[in-house]
């Protein structure tokens, strides 16, 4: 039995003491307040991973005199999220608190929102992945439409993480969307997510390909879409990128 690499070892105990650090509030030079949350930061963990917290911290500003962030506009599920995402590379959505896909939705988005709004690519990077595993459960349009016109109200148009995967699955569910009278509406009061649509749909290059999922081992064939990197399985809806020649 081969042990495990010693920098490995190191990384999960140092992870696991920065986390204890957090959670005990031991050291802490820094204190974030938002709604009825009140968290023990580090001032070097924070601004290790977020220009924004230099900043904020850095001399001249209010924050770095009184050691006090107080962040009242955004959602403290979503700034819990993002101190944890800091503290150990990885965060919970709270499946389990979260009662509904809607708002499972949401949390995702608003972690993203965070992520763009303090500039850690990590944070953005963790959202994106858990947004694009949410739109591959094949959501009910309900759910996917307000997930939609959150992504759209949330992010610049310059920021596709979130939108191109938005789109990606509109198209994919497009017949089941059309037919829902919400999904409809949000098309008429979101005119950005019209346009890119219609774009994909219209502009992008179409052609015919033969895909193999590797996760199914279904072979099929589907039209890529300009801009549009990869397709789902239609048996699995797993995303591929294997193009068989």
């Amino acid at each position: 039995m081969t042990s495990e690499d010693p920098r490995i070892s190191w990384a999960r105990s140092f992870h696991a003491s920065l986390f204890s650090a957090l959670r005990s509030g031991e050291f802490s030079d820094l204190t974030i307040i938002c709604g009825n949350e009140t968290h023990k930061v580090h001032k070097v963990v924070m601004c290790a991973l977020s220009p924004w917290f230099v900043k904020a911290c850095g001399g001249g500003f209010k924050e770095s005199q009184s050691g006090e962030i107080k962040l009242e506009d955004d959602d403290p599920m979503a700034v819990k999220a993002m101190i944890d995402a800091i503290y150990r590379a990885d965060y919970s959505h709270g499946d389990n608190n979260v009662p509904s896909a809607s708002l499972r939705f949401h949390a995702m988005v608003s972690v993203y929102a965070l992520g763009d709004k303090f500039d850690i690519f990590l944070l953005r990077k963790l959202a994106k992945e858990n947004f694009e595993l949410g739109c591959k459960a094949i959501p009910e349009a309900q759910h996917l439409t307000s997930a939609i016109e959150e992504v759209y109200s949330s992010t610049l148009s310059s920021n596709r993480g979130l939108r191109d995967i938005a789109i990606r699955t509109a198209i994919r569910d497009s017949r089941v969307l059309w037919d829902d009278l919400d999904f409809n509406n949000m098309v008429e009061r979101v005119g950005e997510f019209g346009r890119d649509m219609a774009k994909a749909l219209c502009i992008g290059e179409k052609r015919k390909l033969r895909y193999s999922c590797e996760h199914c081992v279904n072979r099929f064939n589907s039209e890529r879409l300009n801009g549009l990197n990869q397709v789902w399985c239609p048996s699995c809806s797993n995303q591929c990128d294997a193009i068989l020649s």
